[in-house]
């Protein structure tokens, strides 16, 4: 178990919040599982904000003149 410093704030809305996970879940719950539960919402919304490798591909794709595996082993191999 580690210590992690938070001001006095961000303690109370972890409070708040583990009070309504409680209440919620009707059981009791630490404020490690508040942010659990944080860390799990923020990577889902990340995760579905992140655009897809082909998303990202998408712009180099091109259209190239058919040549053929000869022409490609010369220009490779000059």
């Amino acid at each position: 178990m580690k210590v992690i410093k938070v001001s006095d704030e961000n303690r109370q809305k972890l409070l708040q919040l583990a009070g309504e996970l409680q209440a919620k879940e009707g059981k009791k719950v630490t404020l490690d599982d508040v942010i659990k539960v944080l860390i799990d919402h923020y990577t889902k919304e990340t995760k579905k904000s992140r655009p897809r490798l082909t998303e990202l591909l998408e712009k180099y794709q091109f259209e190239a003149e058919p040549v053929t595996v000869e022409e490609m082993d010369k220009e490779i191999y000059k």
